[in-house]
């Protein structure tokens, strides 16, 4: 096994341990003011259209597209 690869994956296991999940995880929402993270919009909304969505449970994302003032967003890719 290669010793860097082993130690990659310790620290990564490691900060996946503190990872926690927000109290406001699920809570439906129109915005992403109104949650500690994002507001996700939901799964194969269309981009424009009128929607609410749920609090994103994770203070980071990859991807997520995000309900802002009532209306989907684009995919926002960190």
């Amino acid at each position: 096994m290669n010793p860097s690869t082993n130690v990659s994956s310790e620290l990564f296991d490691r900060s996946l341990s503190r990872v926690s999940l927000l109290t406001d995880a699920g809570v439906q929402c129109t915005d992403s003011s109104q949650c500690q993270s994002f507001c996700q919009a939901k799964e194969g909304s269309e981009i424009n259209s009128e929607s609410s969505g749920m609090c994103y449970g994770y203070e980071l994302a990859i991807c997520i597209q995000t309900v802002e003032d009532g209306v989907v967003q684009n995919q926002l890719c960190q």
